[in-house]
């Protein structure tokens, strides 16, 4: 009976020598703990932005390593092509026949005006360049000194493409593009849109892009979008004949117009008109 009073006051008085313990430490103890969290935190942090920054060099070595293998691989094919293209008199596989016919019939106008606007040094950009007809007449234009980069998407991988081809993200921030042929049926506004920042970097590119019977409107493509895309960046546009390449300045195509035809554009300022006029 005697033991239980006394354990209690052993207790309250352990309780009592806590708390003026705690009270005495307290001032001293929550600056200390403050700090370390701080510092734990701060280190933690540091780790953070550490691997951030490890893990986008290695996304940008990889980038720049695939777009250089796209590039040698490209390079390899079109010398391929040009090699054979210039050793003999007929076409001895189905890709080169189709070249030859695409370019003689569809694709002449646009060639021809090419020769006119491409000089060595250029960088060519080709969008749905199918047997690649306009990426071999631009290495012939670029006679082996300049850059063609052509885009030719098989319809199944292009209908599983959510957002638009970023042009910008090949060319990088400050890449050098004089000349983009855009003939995507299915997605020329989208591949504007992905090609915004290389258009507004260089002033003076010119842009060449097919609208009409092969713009389906269920895709949103209409020609009066397209046309707003430039007009409201300041751009200038002309019709292309499609048989000799010339110019045919002041017309106006139509979303209602039953046969496809391809329009220059460029800025009002730009070399483009007066080369493609022949006046250079």
């Amino acid at each position: 009976m005697i033991a239980i009073p006394l354990r209690r006051k052993v207790k309250a008085a352990i309780r009592r020598i806590a708390r003026l313990c705690y009270r005495a430490v307290k001032p001293f103890a929550r600056p200390i703990a403050f700090r370390l969290r701080a510092y734990f935190t701060v280190v933690l942090q540091q780790e953070i932005q550490q691997a951030h920054l490890r893990t986008v060099k290695e996304l940008e070595h990889h980038a720049r390593l695939q777009r250089q293998s796209t590039e040698r691989l490209l390079a390899t094919h079109t010398a391929t092509l040009l090699k054979a293209f210039k050793s003999s008199q007929r076409a001895t596989s189905p890709a080169l026949e189709a070249l030859r016919t695409q370019s003689g019939e569809q694709l002449a106008g646009v060639q021809q005006l090419m020769q006119k606007l491409l000089v060595p040094g250029d960088t060519f950009v080709n969008v749905g360049a199918g047997v690649g007809a306009n990426a071999l007449a631009a290495h012939l234009a670029l006679n082996g000194q300049g850059r063609v980069v052509a885009f030719a998407p098989l319809s199944a991988t292009h209908a599983s493409i959510r957002g638009p081809l970023r042009i910008d993200d090949i060319l990088g921030d400050n890449g050098r593009a004089d000349l983009i042929v855009i003939d995507s049926s299915n997605a020329g506004l989208h591949v504007l849109e992905g090609a915004s920042r290389s258009i507004a970097f260089n002033r003076n590119i010119a842009v060449v892009v097919e609208l009409g019977a092969r713009q389906p409107s269920e895709t949103g493509d209409s020609s009066n979008k397209l046309l707003g895309f430039f007009t409201d960046r300041g751009f200038q546009y002309a019709g292309i004949d499609s048989a000799s390449g010339t110019l045919h300045e002041g017309a106006s195509p139509t979303v209602e117009q039953t046969k496809a035809v391809s329009l220059l554009f460029a800025r009002p300022d730009s070399p483009a008109w007066a080369r493609a006029r022949g006046e250079r």
